[in-house]
């Protein structure tokens, strides 16, 4: 099971004490863990990849991206263009939310990540 998220890109910046940030969501409705991969792909480099994430059996779960505790230790840079390709071993939904707070307000952008059923890599 795959699904895209083609337009990642994490503001910096702080307003009303709400950091900038990504984040993916994962809804997991089977009755066993989800094992999810996450594929950072780059414009200009290699993809990096981020193994071993788990969503709890019945439960979502929250990735902030620019916490790299939330991500293996994972640190993804900053104001850089990304895509991101979320993998599960299980039936899963994804969805992006962007919250970017760098010109004096709060802006919030979510959209549920594309499925990927014949494309292969």
């Amino acid at each position: 099971m795959r699904w895209i998220i083609p337009d990642g890109w994490m503001p910096t910046g702080s307003s009303a004490g709400i950091d900038a940030h990504e984040a993916v969501c994962v809804v997991n409705l089977a009755t066993h863990d989800a094992q999810l991969t996450f594929t950072f792909l780059f414009e200009d480099r290699e993809p990096d990849v981020v193994d071993g994430l788990i969503c709890g059996a019945r439960r979502s779960r929250h990735f902030r991206l620019d916490w790299p505790h939330e991500l293996g230790g994972y640190r993804l840079a900053a104001e850089t263009p990304y895509s991101l390709l979320v993998e599960s071993d299980s039936p899963i939904s994804v969805q992006h939310t962007r919250v970017d707070t760098r010109a004096g307000g709060i802006a919030l952008m979510t959209t549920m990540a594309g499925a990927l059923h014949r494309m292969t890599l």
